[in-house]
C-alpha cells in the first residue's frame, strides 16, 4: 500500500526531534500552519485548528484558576464527557495547563469511575453538563468544574495560542495522559503515556497507517481507551481533521448515514464494530468516500475483509496491532486487490520504532516460524501509575524500554508477525492443550456465524469448552447440531465445544471487547444414563448426530442443539440401521430418548401398537403434538409453506414444560393426502383439528410466513363462531402484494410512491421466473406437490412452491383483535400495509434476524415470552 506522510510531521515540529516537544506544543505548532483548516466536527458545530488552539488554550488559562490551590501541583485533571467536540477541546486545555489527562468513559458504572478516582488522584473534574449527577454518584472529586463553561471561546482575540507562559510547560518525559485498562484482580490498571510517548506515536500513525493529510478521519471510538486516544491524537497532531460520533449512543443503525453525510475517508475501529458496520449497511449502499479502515483490538477475520469490501466499498483494511502498555506495534495492509487469507489476518510488518522479540520459555529469541511470548522494546513506552519493579515493564541492556506481553506469536518467511492468543488462554481439554482463539477462528468461519467467543469452564471433575455465537443477520441462522457437524469436519474431537450457545449478540464491555463475564453458563443438568437396549440405541444416534456425549435419557433432540437436518438423518438411520420407519412428526411428539425410543419399540415389536406412556400412531397427518400436558391453555402454531410442525419445537421447549403446544403443518406434508389449494381451505381443515383439542376459548395461535395467513383466517372463523381469540403472533409473515393497492388508495402519500411490501422469503429463488423453462419448473413443482412420495425433497420443494402461489393468490381480511407482529429485519413491509390487516391492538418488532432463524434460538426467546405473557 502506498504510504503519504501528511504535511505536517509532528516528530519535526518547530524543528525539533521527537523527544523534545509536548502534546500541547505541537498541537499549537499544527495550528500555526493549518489555521484554517478544519480540526474537529461534530453535530451542530465544527472547528478550525485556529479556532481549536484558541479555545484549548483559553480552557488552560481558567482551569488553572480553579485547582484547588491545597492540591498536588502534578495531580491529574479528569474530563466526563460524552465524545463530542467539547470533550477534544477540555482534554486539549487539560494538555496545554501542563496537568495530566485523563478521560472518564460516562459509560462507565459509577463504582469504577469511582475506583479510577481512588487510584488517579485528580485534582478537579470536567464534567459535561448532563453528567453531573454522574460525578456526584462517583464522588472522589475535590473540585468540579463545568465544562461548557471551562471551553467557552475567549473573550478577545488577543493572547492566541502559543501564549502559554514558560513555568507551566510541562517535561516532556513528563506524563501526559493516563489510561485506564481492565486488570486482572477485579480493579481497573492506570497506564501513563508521557508526552514524548503520545508524539512520537502519532509520528507512527502518520508514517505507517496510511492517512493523508487530505483525509477526513471518523473518531468512532472512546477517546477514554487507548486506541480512541491513539486516533485521535494521531490524526490531530498530523493536521488531520476529525468528525466525532458516538455509535454507542447514537446508535449503529445511523452510522452508514453519518459516515456518508461527513464524507469519512478513514476510520480506526474494533473489527467487531467493523462486523457490525457492515451489518448496518443499506442493501445496495456503498461509502463512496471512505477508503481506509485501521482495525485493532482484538483478531481481525478474513471474512471480516471481504464482508467490508462488499457492503462498503473498494475499501483498504490495515490490521494493526498495539496495546495501551505499548502503543501502536504492527500494521498489515491489505489493498483492494489483494487476496484474503481466510482466518485471523497477520498482524503486519512491525514498526521500524519498536521490535517484537520472540521469547521462548527459556528467555531466548527464537527462530523464523517458531511460536513463543512476544517482547517489546522501544525509545517510548507507557508505564504502569504507580511503577514497581516486579512488572512487566523494564529496561533493555541497550536503554531501550521493554515490554513483556502474556501474546504469543511467530514470524513468517517474510517477516510479518502472526499473533496466536495470550498465552495465559491455552487450557487443558482432556489430557490436550487448546487454544480457544482457534476454536474461536474455526466458528467464525462457519457458515451464518457473525462472531464467536469461546471460553473454558472449569469444575470439579472436567475442564470444558463452550462456545457462544452470535448470527449473522442476513443468512440462516445455524443450529448448534449444524456448527457441530462444521467443527468436527475441521478440528479434532476435544476442540470441539462441549455446549454451544446462540446469542442476539456478544455481550461487550465499555471499551467494546467481549465481556467474558457476562456470557451466560449453560444450565444443562447431569443426564440420566439410558436404560435398556433402544434407549441406549436412541441415545446413540443423538449422539452420533448431534457430535455430542453423555446422552441422558430425558433430554430433548432440541435443547441438545437439534436441527431440521439432524432429524432427516437420525430419521433415514433408524429405517436403514433398524428397520424402524417413523417421520419428523413422531420425533417432534417423542423429543426424549426415553420417548423417542419407546416409539421405535412399539413399531419394532408390536406392528404401531402402543405401550403405555407412549402416545398413539397420528390419526390425522396435519397436527402434531410438541407438548400435550400442563396446566395453561394450549398454544396453537400454524407452519408455513414446506414446513412441518417440528419448526415449533424450539417454541415448545422455550415456553417450559407446563405449557401444551400443537402444530397444523400442510396438508399431506408427510402423507399421500392431497394439499390445500387455498388459505381458507386450509383454515377449514385445520379448525376442524383445532376444536377437537381445544373445543372453546380462548384461543391462542402463532403463525410462521404462510402460517400467519392461516392463523389469521382461523382467528377470524372462530371469532364469526362466537369464540373468544384471545391473541394472535405472526411471525414473518408475508402480506400478499394486492394489499399494498389497497394500503396506497387508502393514504395515497404526498408524493404518490406506494407502501413498500417485502419480498417472498429467499426472492432471488421465489421472485419473477427468469426464463419460460424456469416458469414451467416451477408449476410442475406446484403440481407435484400432490403425486410426489411424502417426506420426499421433490414433494417439500413442491409444497413450499405451491404455498407460495397461494399465499399470493390470498387477500386477508382485517383482524380487529389483539395481534404481536414479529418480522425480520430484511421483511421491508412498510408499517401502513400492516395496518391495513391489523386494525385492533397491535404491537410490531423488528429482529435481526433471516426468515427461517427466528423459529430457533436466540429469536425465538424473545416471541416466546411474548406468547408467555399472553398465556
Amino acid at each position: 500500500m502506498h504510504m503519504t506522510v501528511p504535511t505536517f510531521d509532528p516528530s519535526t515540529a518547530a524543528g525539533s526531534p521527537v523527544g523534545g516537544r509536548t502534546v500541547g506544543e505541537v498541537l499549537v505548532a499544527v495550528a500555526a500552519q493549518h489555521p484554517g483548516t478544519t480540526a474537529v466536527s461534530g453535530p451542530g458545530v465544527s472547528l478550525t485548528f485556529g479556532e481549536l488552539a484558541a479555545r484549548a488554550t483559553a480552557a488552560a488559562d481558567r482551569l488553572i484558576g480553579r485547582l484547588p490551590s491545597d492540591g498536588r501541583p502534578d495531580a491529574p485533571v479528569a474530563v466526563l464527557a460524552t465524545p463530542s467536540v467539547g470533550l477534544v477541546v477540555a482534554a486539549s486545555g487539560v494538555v496545554l495547563s501542563g496537568r495530566p489527562l485523563v478521560i472518564l468513559d460516562p459509560q462507565l458504572p459509577a463504582g469504577r469511575l469511582q475506583q479510577i478516582q481512588e487510584m488517579a488522584g485528580a485534582a478537579l473534574c470536567v464534567v459535561e453538563e448532563r453528567l453531573a449527577e454522574q460525578a456526584a454518584t462517583a464522588g472522589g472529586f475535590p473540585a468540579v468544574t463545568d465544562l461548557d463553561d471551562l471551553i467557552a471561546p475567549p473573550a478577545s482575540p488577543g493572547g492566541g495560542p502559543g501564549t502559554r507562559p514558560a513555568a507551566s510547560r510541562p517535561d516532556p518525559e513528563g506524563p501526559a495522559t493516563i489510561v485506564f485498562t481492565s486488570g486482572s484482580t477485579g480493579r481497573p490498571k492506570g497506564v501513563v503515556h508521557t508526552h514524548a510517548f503520545l508524539v512520537a506515536e502519532a509520528a507512527i500513525t502518520g508514517r505507517h497507517a496510511g492517512l493523508t493529510a487530505h483525509d477526513r478521519f471518523g473518531l468512532v471510538l472512546p477517546p477514554s481507551f487507548a486506541l480512541g486516544e491513539h486516533a485521535l491524537l494521531g490524526a490531530l497532531l498530523n493536521g488531520i481533521g476529525v468528525h466525532v460520533y458516538d455509535p454507542r449512543v447514537l446508535g449503529l443503525r445511523g452510522l452508514p448515514a453519518w459516515l456518508a453525510e461527513q464524507r469519512v475517508t478513514a476510520l480506526t475501529m474494533t473489527p467487531s464494530l467493523l462486523r457490525a458496520l457492515s451489518g448496518a449497511m443499506p442493501t445496495g449502499g456503498r461509502l463512496e468516500e471512505l477508503r481506509l479502515v485501521i482495525t485493532a483490538g482484538e483478531a481481525l477475520q478474513g471474512r471480516d475483509v471481504r464482508t467490508a469490501r462488499e457492503r462498503l466499498g473498494p475499501v483498504t483494511v490495515v490490521n494493526h496491532l498495539g496495546s495501551s502498555e505499548t502503543g501502536q506495534l504492527t500494521f498489515g495492509p491489505i489493498a483492494p486487490t489483494d487476496p484474503v487469507p481466510d482466518g485471523p489476518v497477520p498482524a503486519g510488518r512491525v514498526v521500524e520504532e519498536k521490535e517484537i522479540q520472540v521469547l521462548g520459555d527459556d528467555g531466548a529469541v527464537l527462530p523464523q516460524g517458531e511460536v513463543g511470548t512476544m517482547h517489546v522494546l522501544g525509545a517510548h513506552l507507557g508505564s504502569y501509575l504507580g511503577g514497581g519493579p516486579d512488572g512487566p515493564y523494564g529496561r533493555a541492556e541497550d536503554g531501550r524500554a521493554s515490554f513483556r506481553t502474556s501474546d504469543r506469536g511467530r514470524y513468517d518467511e517474510h517477516g510479518v508477525l502472526h499473533q496466536l492468543g495470550r498465552a495465559d488462554d491455552a487450557v487443558k481439554v482432556n489430557g490436550y492443550l487448546v487454544e480457544p482463539a482457534e476454536v474461536e477462528t474455526a466458528l467464525r468461519a462457519a457458515q451464518g456465524v457473525a462472531d464467536a467467543s469461546v471460553v473454558a469452564v472449569r469444575t470439579d471433575t472436567r475442564t470444558h469448552l463452550v462456545g457462544y455465537v452470535a448470527p449473522s443477520t442476513d443468512q440462516r441462522t445455524p443450529s448448534p447440531a449444524q456448527l457441530r457437524r462444521e467443527l468436527a469436519a475441521r478440528l479434532p474431537s476435544w476442540m470441539v465445544p462441549a455446549e454451544l450457545v446462540l446469542l442476539d449478540e456478544l455481550p461487550r464491555n465499555e471499551r467494546g471487547k467481549v465481556d467474558r463475564a457476562a456470557l451466560p453458563r449453560p444450565q444443562r443438568p447431569d443426564p440420566v444414563p439410558p436404560e435398556g437396549h433402544w434407549e441406549q440405541v436412541v441415545a446413540g444416534l443423538f449422539e452420533s448426530v448431534l457430535h455430542r456425549t453423555g446422552v441422558g435419557r430425558d433430554e430433548t433432540f432440541t435443547a441438545l442443539g437439534g436441527d431440521s437436518l439432524g432429524v432427516e438423518e437420525l430419521l433415514t438411520r433408524l429405517a436403514e440401521e433398524h428397520g424402524v420407519v417413523l417421520t419428523s412428526a413422531h420425533v417432534a411428539e417423542s423429543p426424549t430418548v426415553r420417548q423417542l425410543a419407546a416409539r421405535v419399540a412399539d413399531h419394532r415389536e408390536g406392528g404401531g401398537t402402543t405401550r403405555s406412556g407412549v402416545k398413539p400412531q397420528r390419526q390425522h397427518g396435519s397436527v402434531v403434538e410438541l407438548r400435550g400436558t400442563g396446566s395453561r391453555p394450549p398454544v396453537l402454531c400454524f407452519a408455513g409453506a414446506g414446513a412441518g410442525g417440528q419448526a415449533f419445537l424450539a417454541l415448545a421447549e422455550a415456553l417450559g414444560a407446563d405449557q401444551p403446544v400443537y402444530a397444523f403443518q400442510p396438508h399431506g406434508f408427510e402423507d399421500w393426502t392431497l394439499p390445500d389449494y387455498s388459505i381458507g381451505m386450509a383454515a377449514r381443515r385445520h379448525l376442524r383439528r383445532l376444536r377437537s383439542i381445544q373445543p372453546t376459548g380462548p384461543y391462542r395461535l402463532v403463525g410462521h410466513s404462510m402460517g400467519g395467513l392461516i392463523a389469521l383466517d382461523v382467528a377470524r372463523r372462530l371469532t364469526e363462531d362466537g369464540e373468544t381469540v384471545a391473541s394472535v403472533t405472526l411471525v414473518d409473515t408475508v402480506l400478499p402484494q394486492r394489499l399494498v393497492d389497497r394500503a396506497w388508495r387508502a393514504d395515497v402519500p404526498a408524493d404518490g410512491s406506494r407502501p413498500a411490501v417485502a419480498p417472498l422469503p429467499g426472492d432471488d429463488k421465489y421472485g419473477p421466473p427468469a426464463t419460460r423453462r424456469e416458469l414451467w419448473r416451477r408449476r410442475a413443482l406446484a403440481l407435484g406437490a400432490a403425486v410426489l412420495p411424502p417426506s420426499s425433497g421433490g414433494r417439500t420443494e413442491g409444497m413450499l412452491e405451491l404455498g407460495v402461489r397461494v399465499a399470493l393468490m390470498h387477500g386477508p381480511r382485517n383482524w380487529p383483535g389483539r395481534a404481536a407482529v414479529f418480522v425480520s429485519h430484511l421483511n421491508e413491509t412498510s408499517l401502513v400495509v400492516w395496518r391495513q390487516v391489523m386494525t385492533g391492538e397491535a404491537t410490531f418488532t423488528t429482529l435481526h434476524g433471516e426468515h427461517n432463524s427466528l423459529l430457533r434460538q436466540p429469536f425465538i426467546q424473545r416471541i416466546a415470552d411474548s406468547v408467555a405473557a399472553d398465556v
